[in-house]
């Protein structure tokens, strides 16, 4: 049999096709959804108004803004990765039972952090 050797990859070398630092094909995926829905939702402003400017302007700023969450920086976190952490800690448990020495105590994450 042959003998096989991992080969390690360094973090800094990408893997994946970018377009630019940080923005590759999963990104660019994910701001065409967001873009589309929002082409059909300014298709519909546009029906009820007859005016093109708010449509436009909310395509324009719906890819802008997209392309700005997915950027992903040099740690690999996105505008978008930090918001989702923020929300899972905001709804996560903070608030500890314990019992020690037939004690019962509480242990306040919230309280700690002030």
């Amino acid at each position: 049999m042959e003998d096989k050797k991992m080969l390690r990859i360094p973090k800094t070398i990408k893997t994946k096709t970018e377009f630019f630092v940080g923005y590759g094909v999963g990104e660019l995926i994910k701001t065409l959804i967001i873009t589309g829905i929002t082409i059909a939702v300014a298709y519909i402003v546009y029906l009820i108004r007859q005016d093109t400017i708010v449509p436009v302007l909310m395509v324009i700023a719906s890819a802008t803004v997209s392309v700005v969450l997915f950027t992903k920086n040099s740690i690999n976190f996105s505008l978008f990765d930090y918001i989702k952490n923020i929300l899972k800690f905001q709804f996560s448990q903070k608030k500890y039972k314990y019992r020690k020495g037939g004690n019962d105590l509480f242990l306040d994450l919230q309280e700690m952090m002030k």
